[in-house]
């Protein structure tokens, strides 16, 4: 068995084992729908998830779910989408329109802004086209909420401190004058703890934001901590049990995990527990 089939083996043998929170809400995070590929969920797979989440849960809108959770209601859910490729409006869009279902999507404005290839970087994303503008708008008049995503997708955590507020006020400020409406939500750019610090939460904090997301692979109960929001990311090779273990709480325990790795990662010991970060990220500004 391959390290990536063996570490997912062993997820789901954890989790079956792992006690169910049935109360809790959780928000979900994808990347790219239906462009094809390893790294992209296919169509018919996100449309199978977003009516098992519906069932499941009463799905709603980010701001409205922080609101509502903190005033303790309970089994929401929410979907957001990170980067804001092409194919969210061409794949993802349609399908969460047909189930009436809201979403978020946290932009990284020099994607949209330019021509260039914000994610050549990446192995798993490079290649993509971004959202326009024009479909954001659109998608925004059937239920869509815009939140940033930086600028340039850069790893907070190894920024100026001038460099990450930077990258926090340019990124609000276009998607303030592109959408007309007033952007308040940040996801942070790979969202471990080794990719932000405390003064990314700050200058999140100083710069207009009330509230910012990890990738901490967790539900959640309550929000101790608004600018350390954690989130549930659905892969790919996902299969249907992976996506039924994620949003009932049953792999809640992989955020231990990613902690402990992150503390790691800032040793030195990159990946040690879990699949080493992107060797590159966004250039800071």
């Amino acid at each position: 068995m391959d390290p990536i089939n063996f570490k997912r083996a062993l997820k789901r043998a954890a989790s079956s084992l792992s006690l169910r929170n049935g109360s809790h809400s959780v928000i979900l995070t994808y990347h790219s729908i239906g462009a094809g590929g390893r790294f992209s969920q296919p169509i018919e797979t996100f449309d199978e998830q977003m009516r098992i989440l519906s069932e499941r849960f009463t799905v709603v809108a980010l701001p409205r779910l922080l609101e509502a959770v903190q005033a303790g209601v309970e089994r929401l859910a929410a979907v957001t989408f990170d980067d804001g490729f092409a194919d969210l409006y061409f794949c993802a869009f349609p399908i969460l329109r047909m189930h009436r279902l809201p979403f978020t999507v946290f932009l990284a404005t020099s994607f949209l802004e330019s021509d260039c290839d914000a994610f050549a970087w990446s192995p798993h994303y490079a290649g993509l086209d971004p959202l326009t503008w024009e479909q954001v708008r659109e998608m925004m008049t059937a239920g869509c909420h815009v939140g940033s995503h930086t600028h340039s997708h850069a790893r907070l955590s190894e920024c100026a401190t001038v460099e990450i507020r930077a990258e926090l006020t340019r990124s609000r400020s276009i998607l303030e004058t592109q959408t007309g409406s007033c952007v308040t939500l940040l996801a942070y750019p790979f969202g471990q703890p080794h990719d932000y610090d405390r003064r990314a939460m700050a200058a999140a904090a100083e710069s207009g934001y009330t509230a910012a997301f990890t990738t901490l692979q967790s539900g959640l109960t309550s929000i101790p901590k608004p600018y350390e929001i954690p989130r549930v990311m659905i892969d790919a090779s996902d299969s249907r049990d992976d996506f039924l273990q994620k949003i009932t709480g049953k792999r809640n325990y992989v955020a231990r995990l990613e902690r402990l790795n992150s503390v790691l990662v800032r040793a030195g010991l990159r990946g040690a527990l879990l699949a080493a970060p992107p060797s590159k990220a966004g250039s800071c500004l």
